[in-house]
């Protein structure tokens, strides 16, 4: 599944596929998801970001 790079996932929603998601603000925040489903996490304390992001490279795999 290919999944938009340009779309922010709030904390809370599940991660649409497996991967490495990245802050939107691109501050170098990252959050592994093995699992596909599993609720993306809170962004880390003093991030500026909204929510984040699956880079291009990681949603073609």
């Amino acid at each position: 599944m290919q999944l938009d790079p340009n779309i922010v996932l709030r904390p809370g929603q599940p991660a649409p596929v497996r991967g490495t998601y990245e802050c939107d603000t691109g501050c170098g925040h990252t959050y592994d998801a093995d699992i596909a489903g599993r609720a993306l996490p809170e962004l880390p304390f003093g991030c500026r970001g909204d929510g984040w992001r699956l880079p291009a490279a990681a949603s073609q795999s």
